[in-house]
């Protein structure tokens, strides 16, 4: 390729040759043999990515999928119209929002309560009463009464 000025430049005869059907699919063979070469896995995250968790493993961000309620809030601040400048605070009061189980997971649970015998609940029941007992005469329990 020949540029004469920034404006115009002239093709060579090679480079005006159509390129040929086998030609191209080497070319697009051996672009996508390189980008697998290069280990495009282990490359770093895009500077867009999202990310739920910080470098050091700490939970920034949630789904809010799990939260029906906080799902339904956030949808509906969204979907008032916005100003450029515009800010909206959310504030979120603790125990406002709780999250469903899943059914596997409520199953399971309901299967580890339906497990424990009495036999069981009585030991425990022991077990606490004479922590109770012995710390009370330690003094290192002490009884409120309400008032």
């Amino acid at each position: 390729m020949n540029m004469e000025n920034s404006d115009t430049f002239e093709l060579s005869e090679n480079e005006l040759k159509p390129v040929s059907q086998k030609n191209w699919f080497a070319t697009v063979c051996s672009y996508f043999r390189d980008f697998l070469e290069t280990d495009f896995k282990k490359s770093r995250a895009p500077k867009r990515s999202i990310a739920s968790k910080d470098r050091t493993g700490l939970l920034t961000g949630i789904h809010i999928s799990k939260y029906p309620e906080l799902n339904r809030d956030i949808v509906e601040i969204l979907s008032k119209p916005f100003v450029s400048n515009m800010t909206i605070p959310i504030n979120i009061r603790r125990g406002k929002y709780i999250s469903l189980l899943s059914e596997n997971k409520l199953n399971l649970i309901k299967k580890q309560v339906a497990s424990i015998s009495t036999e069981d609940i009585e030991i425990i029941k022991f077990i606490w009463m004479k922590m109770v007992f012995e710390r009370k005469l330690k003094g290192e329990l002490y009884v409120y009464a309400n008032s």
